[in-house]
């Protein structure tokens, strides 16, 4: 049975076969000439990666008579009906669709787009044929505050729902809304200005192809990091990224008064050039952190086989001081001269020209010393995914030192808007050059 919401989120964990209920509803009106759907995406990569809208096009769309237009991007019907799809990398990508029609609009991971994007395209929504229906058509996962809002009735707690003066909704059960100086206002179905609107939950649990073709699917989602563990597999719209829960203090617990055999160690520099002045200022910090990768076998190497080894991070060293840009580049000539040449130094790149010519700077200046750089990433709590991933899962020790507390607290409030991130972003820095970075062969000892 097709709801007949106008507007319909399908949505919640990852795995629920959503994209392909998009392709399915979008191609419901196929069969009549004026028939015209528009799907998108934040970007064209997004489109046609594997997985994505296009590729799973190519699996139902000729089935259906369908032919694939690869320089209109889209498929055309014997009908004469069509099925596109466009991206909206940039808020002004919009009004590249002015003057469009599309009686069907759908946005794949809606959650990843902004909320005027998503509501402008409604003005694109309309049909000439009466037989035709518009609709909007979304998916998502947890993640956007607009969509939680949006859909409250079905997504809300009992106090969001109360202060709205809202009553909770049942899946699929279709509510009417319209819109007051810029707010959603509960409306009735007669009333002339409603829209309907409904939300059908999404788990991998209904998807039992998946469960079937891939079973170690759930036990990957299980392994994610704290927050996008509770997003995608458990559903949980209102989890944030908060301090707290990125790097929960229960995870740390394995401390070591004195360090392994590590087979590579990197020293992580997360830079900043302010120094602190008066009382009241509050700069970012220059902070570094030494870190160790240490491998044990669980399952020693049989003939023509390899063996099983389970990586642990120690974190050996740690320290952040508010420096000058001249000072900042002392200290790591302090610690070019105090280390070992077999640590490797990591510093972050930016992006572009100049990211490349200070690394090549710091090669230049560490001469003798491997210096690596790790791509800058916009999402600094998506880079911590890994560094939390392992801490909670036990694979993260701490050499027992005076700084521990300090860095700890700094690590455990992350994100936090009070906090300082930069020993966050140092540690993110460590973890990732030596998950990343061909070591040396030989057994180094942490000094």
């Amino acid at each position: 049975m097709v709801n007949e919401a106008f507007e319909l989120l399908y949505g919640g964990a990852a795995g629920g076969g959503k994209s392909v209920g998009l392709l399915a509803s979008a191609a419901l009106g196929v069969h009549r000439p004026d028939f015209a759907a528009i799907l998108f995406r934040r970007t064209y990569k997004q489109l046609s990666e594997a997985g994505g809208l296009e590729p799973r096009s190519q699996e139902i769309y000729p089935h259906m008579g369908g032919t694939w237009k690869a320089g209109y991007f889209g498929w055309m019907f014997p009908a004469g009906s069509r099925v596109v799809f466009r991206h909206l990398q940039h808020p002004s990508d919009k009004y590249s669709y002015q003057g469009s029609e599309y009686p069907f609009v759908g946005f794949d991971q809606v959650e990843q787009f902004e909320e005027d994007s998503y509501l402008y395209l409604f003005s694109r929504v309309r049909s000439r044929d009466k037989r035709i229906r518009p609709l909007v058509r979304a998916t998502a996962n947890p993640g956007a505050e607009w969509v939680l809002n949006r859909w409250l009735p079905w997504l809300g707690t009992d106090d969001e729902l109360s202060a709205k003066g809202w009553p909770r909704a049942k899946p699929g059960e279709i509510l009417w809304f319209k819109r007051v100086e810029d707010e959603d206002v509960l409306t009735t179905e007669d009333d002339p200005d409603a829209l309907s609107r409904t939300f059908i939950p999404a788990t991998i649990f209904d998807n039992p192809t998946l469960m079937e073709n891939d079973p170690g699917y759930l036990r990957r989602l299980a392994a994610l990091p704290f927050v996008e563990r509770r997003r995608l597999l458990n559903s949980d719209w209102h989890i944030k990224e908060m301090g707290g829960l990125v790097f929960q203090r229960i995870w740390w617990k394995e401390f070591r008064d004195s360090p392994a055999p590590m087979v590579r160690i990197v020293r992580a520099f997360d830079l900043a050039g302010s120094e602190k002045e008066v009382a009241s200022d509050d700069p970012d910090y220059t902070a570094t952190v030494k870190m160790g990768l240490q491998e044990q076998i669980l399952v020693p190497a049989g003939e023509g086989e390899r063996g099983i080894k389970q990586p642990y991070y120690w974190f050996l060293d740690a320290d952040q001081q508010r420096l000058t840009p001249l000072r900042v580049e002392q200290l790591i000539l302090h610690y070019h001269e105090i280390e070992p040449l077999s640590v490797i130094f990591a510093f972050e790149q930016e992006p572009g020209q100049s990211g490349k010519a200070q690394i090549i700077y710091y090669k230049r200046l560490l001469r003798g010393r491997r210096v690596v750089g790790v791509p800058s990433q916009k999402d600094k709590v998506e880079r911590s995914g890994a560094l939390s991933s392992d801490l909670e899962a036990g694979f993260v020790i701490v050499l027992r030192a005076a700084w521990n507390a300090s860095f700890i607290n700094h690590m455990v409030n992350f994100p936090d808007p009070a906090w300082h991130d930069d020993w966050p972003d140092a540690a993110n820095l460590g973890h990732h050059a030596l998950t990343s970075a061909p070591g040396r062969a030989k057994v180094l000892r942490a000094e």
